[in-house]
């Protein structure tokens, strides 16, 4: 079976499914955190909230007697316009947030919280999890596409026109960027250091010590870390560990002895 994230969690007393993200459950019955946008609606709308009971709308009400008839339907009106056009602002916001496409090409990934065996998307500063069994496939924009291998937990930080930026905090990620596209336009953060591309095709990864390392397949990618960069070219491999400075690339073609002096020098 196919499972969307749809925010719901388990159905409550009534039949009826509740939010579990916290903007929606807030809508719902205010168990949760507003958005910031819903927050200074209530905020701006404070000086028409009712205090009191609720007062008769007929022709003798006080409030119609003050305002007359006529006026009382405007301000009704007006009111429910309010309402329809922030709850079309709010929705707008909450539909078109930064977020990338996630495709599931193995097992079940989790997304924010979520399994889905099919697409989701992941919103600013949520989670895409992989087990052992599953993988993923973000897009990233239009600029490209990140491939997640299995035990893997990467988050998104900043979806814009000139910046996409995401967190490798464990496992494998395969990076494949458009060629024309802007250099350091697309970077990763990794708890060692900023891969940032220069127009590429690269695999990274994070072990659980938070050391990293880097294969370039095609152009560069600029690896930093404690104020100094390395430039890592295509067909080379940089390895970064957690609290140092990036080691020196390596081609994958170098001598082996090279490859193990390298590595003693990264240690």
């Amino acid at each position: 079976m196919t499972t969307e994230p749809t925010g719901r969690g388990q159905d409550g007393p009534d039949g009826v499914p509740t939010p579990t993200d916290p903007a929606e459950a807030y809508l719902w019955d205010k168990s949760g955190a507003p958005d910031p946008l819903v927050a200074r609606l209530e905020k701006d709308l404070a000086v028409l909230r009712h205090a009191g009971e609720p007062s008769e709308l007929g022709d003798e009400s006080p409030v119609v007697a003050r305002i007359g008839f006529g006026g009382f339907r405007r301000l009704v009106a007006v009111a429910a316009m309010l309402v329809m056009v922030s709850g079309a602002a709010w929705a707008g916001w909450r539909y078109t947030r930064p977020s990338w496409r996630v495709e599931a090409l193995a097992g079940a990934p989790e997304v924010a919280g979520t399994k889905t065996t099919s697409t989701a998307h992941l919103r600013a500063d949520r989670w895409l999890v992989t087990d052992t069994g599953s993988s993923a496939r973000l897009v990233v924009g239009t600029i490209g596409d990140v491939t997640v291998d299995p035990g893997s937990r990467v988050r998104l930080l900043k979806a814009t026109a000139s910046e996409q930026r995401m967190e490798l905090a464990l496992g494998t990620i395969h990076a494949v960027i458009k060629p024309g596209v802007a250099a350091r336009t697309f970077l990763v953060n990794t708890p060692a250091g900023l891969a940032t591309d220069l127009g590429c095709r690269y695999t990274l990864t994070v072990d659980p010590a938070g050391n990293v390392w880097l294969h370039v397949t095609e152009g560069i990618v600029e690896l930093s870390a404690a104020g100094l960069e390395a430039t890592v070219p295509a067909k080379a491999t940089c390895r970064l560990l957690d609290g140092s400075a990036p080691g020196a690339p390596c081609f994958d073609d170098a001598p082996d002895a090279l490859k193990l002096a390298l590595e003693d020098l990264a240690k």
